[in-house]
């Protein structure tokens, strides 16, 4: 149970439930063998840091075309693509 709802939060707020899981949990020694590793996701990829110790942790380190595909949505979401960067102009603004 309290992976989903870590799952859920580590969706939208990463860097909370890594910081979390860095300094109570021994989740990261699994899938990093440095302490540089996870800081480095956490100030530039969180969900893609996040995703790569859950496969790491969960499948022993075997990756298959399901792991791959989270893996590119994750770096999807970590660059930011499918934000709109679109805003809309104050009317009579030519």
């Amino acid at each position: 149970m309290w992976a989903i709802i870590a799952f859920i939060i580590g969706i939208f707020a990463p860097r909370l439930v890594s910081i979390y899981l860095y300094f109570f949990t021994s989740w990261f020694s699994g899938a990093f063998h440095t302490k540089g590793w996870p800081i480095l996701g956490f100030l530039f990829m969180p969900r893609t840091m996040l995703w790569y110790s859950v496969a790491a942790n969960w499948n022993h380190g075997q990756w298959g075309v399901w792991q791959y595909i989270i893996l590119a949505v994750a770096i999807l979401g970590d660059l930011g693509v499918g934000k709109s960067t679109y805003k809309r102009k104050p009317y009579g603004y030519l």
